[in-house]
């Protein structure tokens, strides 16, 4: 049986921080908006199910300086986003998410981002950010690349 430990909801954080890394049912995706809200934060890994929950939708003035998302193992299942809630990301790791069918289409909306990495364990996932890299190349955004990582 595992416990799950969840925060308070009056969780906070040093507004001056940077980089942030969470590991272990820590907070539900839902209040990632405490994250979000962080004015430097530049770099968020999120591991071994750090975030609980199938659903996350991320709202207008988040993640503004996060240059870095690297979610690794979760059960997400749903991303709702739209590419000016993360307007200066440059990379996108997704590693075992094996529930999640598809990276949010306007991601490669982003003009900063460069590189989305992923797992070769989900093959909706490869398909969808193969997808969003063609799209870029036809409108003449040729320097966004998908990595495949083999585990």
């Amino acid at each position: 049986m595992h416990s799950l430990f969840v925060p308070p909801l009056n969780l906070v954080f040093p507004l001056s921080l940077k980089k942030l890394e969470l590991s272990g049912r820590w907070i539900s995706w839902r209040d990632m908006t405490i994250v979000g809200s962080l004015p430097n934060l530049q770099v968020l890994k999120l591991k071994n199910y750090a975030c609980h929950g199938e659903h996350w939708e991320t709202i207008d003035r988040e993640f503004r300086k996060l240059i870095l998302l690297h979610i690794d193992e979760s059960n997400l299942k749903h991303w709702k986003t739209r590419s000016s809630h993360f307007p200066m990301l440059k990379c996108l790791m997704l590693h075992r998410c094996p529930y999640l069918d598809e990276i949010p289409n306007d991601i490669g909306n982003i003009p900063t981002l460069e590189l989305i990495e992923i797992d070769d364990h989900n093959q909706s996932l490869l398909n969808s950010a193969e997808f969003i890299q063609v799209e870029q190349w036809d409108l003449g955004h040729d320097d966004l690349a998908v990595v495949v990582k083999h585990s």
